[in-house]
């Protein structure tokens, strides 16, 4: 659970917050810049494409998704079971937790698609799922993937009590991880107009 909440909602925001678009452009081969990626993003097609795939709905869509797909057992217990399965669900929380931050961090040089206040909301959403999903896995009463039932656990602890552990590990760092830009948020925004009020007129 922990290696899960890292790639989905450490990993994706402190990457973006890096603005890794001008150095990775930088040390491309001038030729590739020239060329391939100059009629790339000339391209109305791929424009089009990015700006859906980027939209705070379908991100938010996503990321949803993804974390509560591979929390169904039959998938969760596939990604136990075969490697390459596995490797697929990590790609997964990373692309999609990429996808969900993005519109939060607003890295370079993307434009702005909703006003900020509409972030809180998108966290808050967030936070909403990420709770119902620890929720579910804290109070159910079975063993939800068998796996875990037979393989070695740390401490000794029964399989239902690790299944307890991992849901409360999702609810509370992971509301703390999207409730902190929450309040961010909400502190910029309450600051913006006394700002505004603070600075001198330039008119005399």
């Amino acid at each position: 659970m922990i290696q899960h909440l890292l790639l989905m909602m450490v990993v994706p925001p402190l990457l973006w917050l890096g603005a890794p678009t001008l150095p990775l452009l930088h040390g491309l081969p001038r030729p590739m810049l020239r060329y391939a990626l100059s009629y790339a993003f000339a391209s109305t097609a791929l424009q089009y494409l990015g700006r859906f795939v980027t939209h705070p709905i379908v991100c938010l869509v996503a990321f949803t998704v993804s974390t509560v797909a591979w929390h169904v057992p039959g998938l969760y217990e596939l990604a136990l079971r075969f490697e390459f399965w596995h490797e697929v669900q990590h790609v997964c929380f990373l692309s999609t937790g990429m996808l969900f931050w993005w519109p939060v961090v607003q890295p370079w040089p993307s434009p702005l698609r909703w006003p900020r206040w509409t972030m809180i909301l998108y966290l808050l959403l967030a936070d909403l799922q990420n709770t119902a999903l620890s929720a579910f896995l804290i109070f159910s009463e079975r063993v939800l993937y068998p796996t875990y039932a037979t393989v070695p656990r740390l401490w000794g602890i029964s399989a239902i009590d690790d299944q307890a552990a991992a849901g409360v590990i999702m609810w509370v760092p992971g509301s703390v991880i999207f409730l902190v830009p929450v309040g961010l948020l909400v502190i910029r925004l309450l600051d913006a107009p006394r700002t505004r009020r603070a600075r001198p007129s330039l008119v005399t």
